[in-house]
């Protein structure tokens, strides 16, 4: 399963993605193989979000039942979490979901201060 780190005390590291490599029952930590990095963390639940992942079925386009995808589409009005943005001062904050525009492949999120931002909602998690 394929994990973003979030609120971790070591901020540097927010917004690193990885992928869970066992569960540690006895110190209650995930053993998380990091992308680009050799070296694996072991991460509290409370510090990772998932990345859900779709199968398709019966499409019209027979060839892409089976397949396997990310979830990037959510509704309007769905809370959600940033992550893995530039501009950091972003990252890990509460927003609605508002309008997605197509054109730009990005979402608008209202955050709890009433400020509007676009990002593509592969920067969001539920």
């Amino acid at each position: 399963m394929r994990v973003t780190l979030a609120g971790l005390t070591s901020a540097s590291r927010n917004g690193d993605v990885g992928t869970v490599a066992s569960y540690n029952a006895w110190k209650a930590r995930y053993a998380v193989k990091m992308e680009g990095d050799a070296g694996m963390m072991a991460i509290s639940p409370g510090n990772l979000l998932q990345h859900p992942v779709v199968t398709l079925w019966e499409l019209s386009l027979r060839e892409m039942n089976g397949e396997a995808g990310t979830i990037v589409s959510l509704d309007e009005g769905t809370i959600a979490r940033t992550f893995g943005l530039k501009a950091e001062n972003y990252n890990g904050r509460w927003v609605t979901v508002g309008r997605h525009d197509e054109g730009f492949g990005k979402g608008e999120l209202m955050t709890s201060n009433a400020e509007t931002v676009k990002v593509k909602l592969e920067n969001v998690i539920v």
